[in-house]
């Protein structure tokens, strides 16, 4: 019976139909790479890391994404507006469903995502922090205090 191995989870990327969840193991960088119900697990060992990059980048699709929403929510506002005499309690529900919209859309417009890149040889492992940014700066560091080695 082989022993169990501990894998700390790093990060994950989520694209349009498949999924990367990137773990740390003792001697590697472990991606399990979800497209459906079919998991491929493969390494990116240490020794063979060669380079190991952190960037920043908007996300334009899911700006132009909330971005939308916040218009078509604003526009159901204004209909509201012009064709109801009293319609408070019809402002009040599609502002507090239009808030979260625009929140997020300012989030994705100011702040950048974040995205670390493990290189090796063979295999890449890619992992995007849209917000947890401190926690993206952390695995970068824990990542390339690994590949370093001791001393």
């Amino acid at each position: 019976m082989t022993p169990i191995r501990k894998r700390v989870f790093l990060g994950r990327t989520i694209q349009m139909s498949e999924r990367e969840h990137v773990y740390l193991v003792d001697d590697a960088v472990e991606v399990d790479q979800v497209d459906g119900y079919e998991v491929t697990r493969r390494r990116v060992f240490f020794n063979d890391i060669e380079a190991v990059t952190i960037h920043q980048r908007r996300q334009v699709a899911s700006i132009i994404g909330s971005g939308l929403m916040v218009g078509l929510c604003l526009f159901i506002l204004f209909a509201i507006t012009i064709h109801e005499n009293d319609a408070r309690v019809g402002l009040i529900v599609m502002s507090i469903i239009t808030l979260p919209f625009v929140v997020l859309f300012l989030r994705m417009l100011l702040v950048p995502a974040r995205i670390i890149q493990v290189f090796g040889t063979r295999t890449k492992a890619t992992m995007r922090f849209s917000f947890r940014v401190k926690r993206a700066e952390r695995v970068f560091q824990q990542i390339c205090d690994r590949v370093a080695g001791p001393g």
